[in-house]
């Protein structure tokens, strides 16, 4: 064999003719093919799940500020609680609510004023105008004085 020979064999691409042209390389292969398919199975399957976590996410935060809220009122309740044990604020609750006197004293109930903090044009001038800033026993006196004058 000669050297020309000799190196033809070892150096690919060179042939003893002259240079081979390139082969092109694929552009479009089967493991791209493969890989993208891979790829949006992967995207659909992935998409749902994440709404699912976001929704979860939210309803979480949410339960754990009710959780917040409802300790706060938890520990109100447990204060009025303890104030009922206490008999001073029992006889001042019911000397409030119920009109409640102890032996010896006296009750006083002023009838027939009208409360300095009353305005006249709080009145009702029409009968199917119901006032809502009296308390139900007032509001019944009303409606029943409202229904005479008619």
């Amino acid at each position: 064999m000669r050297k020309d020979e000799k190196s033809a064999k070892k150096a690919p691409g060179k042939s003893p003719g002259g240079p081979k042209k390139p082969i092109p390389a694929r552009s479009f292969s089967g493991r791209l093919l493969a890989l993208s398919i891979a790829l949006s199975v992967f995207a659909v399957l992935l998409v749902p799940s994440i709404g699912t976590y976001s929704r979860q996410h939210d309803e979480i935060s949410a339960l754990r500020t009710s959780i917040e809220d409802k300790q706060v009122e938890q520990e109100s309740l447990k204060d009025q609680i303890a104030r009922w044990d206490d008999p001073l604020y029992i006889k001042q609750q019911a000397r409030d609510r119920i009109n409640l006197v102890m032996p010896g004293e006296r009750n006083y109930m002023v009838v027939g004023t009208q409360p300095a903090d009353d305005v006249e044009g709080e009145v009702n001038q029409s009968p199917e105008e119901v006032r809502t800033d009296l308390p139900w026993v007032d509001a019944l006196f009303d409606s029943m004085q409202r229904a005479a004058t008619d």
